[in-house]
């Protein structure tokens, strides 16, 4: 603040004086105005002022003689109705018949972080009604980025540093295509929409420049898997009685590498290494990417029977300062039969 009075350059006194001057401006012309504020119950911390402005015209103008200034308090009784879920035969019926046709780890994720949201989808089948938007949603816009990087990489089986650089250099041409195939009325080009787009194209070319110095580092792979739909049978027990259930999920993409196996996961939003970090098993209910990785982790383990530790990565596609994110168990950045194990414990106890 110093140095911006020093220089005279604009702080927040100026922008807050601006704020008021618009404020009282709205007053010249206008013969009634209505300024209402809310009062809740809060102490302590919590407590919230009215706004200043207010505080302002009731000491202020008050004392003006062509202004007439009048409070009003209004008061409302909220009984608040709490939803919950009654113990039925129908609701077991169901959720046995979900557990049957295929549990996912989106579906793990919903119950944990909403058990009457998850409820409403998955037992009552309740859908949203999708109606499509001026301004494309981020599950939009991540069915184009994960079709655009199935493709790109769906051209090759070992990736290495010359194939990494074709598949720069086809980027822009592929993304177009498989992007005008989603969406046929064009929307992504439109308005904050091409912005967004733009935004993604130059995000996955550091992407695939980040992954040439990964290969100069670790050397060339093979793409083993890319949408790897796996489904696996189990048993559980509940109540005493054993269920049949099904596992399913669909991995991104499975490489072949020096140092392993790894399992990928493709996020067009913002990932950060600490969404990817467990201490113990209790975090995974807050670490949603986690469990993912987990539970594919748990799948291909147990569909290709493969006991040799396996590598979890999350690919954050606007994370550019990280774009390849592992999945840290201990410390350790390895998925290992033990891990699964614990996973499962605390996946029968859900």
């Amino acid at each position: 603040n110093d140095l911006k009075k020093y220089y005279g350059l604009p702080s927040k006194y100026e922008k807050e004086a601006l704020f008021a001057y618009y404020f009282y401006r709205n007053f010249q012309f206008a013969k009634n105005i209505h300024l209402i504020k809310i009062k809740e119950n809060n102490v302590g911390i919590k407590f919230s002022e009215p706004s200043r402005y207010i505080k302002q015209v009731e000491v202020e103008l008050e004392k003006h003689s062509l202004l007439k200034i009048n409070q009003k308090k209004y008061g409302s009784i909220l009984s608040n109705h709490s939803n919950h879920v009654t113990n039925s035969e129908i609701s077991n019926k169901k959720i046995s018949e979900w557990m049957a046709n295929g549990i996912s780890p989106s579906s793990i994720m919903e119950f944990t972080n909403c058990p009457l949201s998850f409820y409403y989808r998955y037992v009552l089948k309740i859908k949203e009604d999708n109606e499509p938007e001026k301004i494309l949603q981020p599950t939009e816009w991540g069915t184009g980025i994960h079709k655009t990087l199935e493709n790109l990489y769906g051209q090759y089986e070992i990736i290495d540093i010359s194939k990494m650089n074709k598949m720069i250099k086809d980027l822009d041409k592929l993304m177009d295509k498989e992007f005008n195939l989603i969406f046929l009325d064009q929307r992504h080009l439109k308005a904050k929409n091409a912005i967004v787009y733009y935004h993604y194209k130059k995000c996955i070319i550091h992407f695939l420049k980040s992954e040439i110095k990964a290969i100069n580092r670790k050397g060339s792979f093979k793409i083993l898997n890319l949408e790897k739909e796996i489904f696996i049978d189990d048993n559980i027990e509940i109540d005493k009685k054993i269920k049949q259930v099904k596992f399913k999920g669909i991995i991104d993409r499975i490489d072949s590498t020096s140092e392993g196996v790894r399992l990928i996961d493709y996020k067009s939003g913002l990932v950060k290494p600490q969404d990817l970090t467990i201490n113990n098993f209790d975090q995974i209910e807050k670490k949603s990417k986690a469990l993912q990785l987990l539970f594919y982790g748990m799948l291909f383990m147990k569909k290709e029977n493969y006991s040799d530790p396996v590598f979890g990565k999350i690919i954050s596609i606007k994370n550019t300062s990280q774009h390849c994110i592992d999945l840290k168990i201990n410390y350790e950045n390895i998925i290992s039969r033990k891990h699964i194990e614990l996973f499962k414990n605390w996946l029968n106890e859900v």
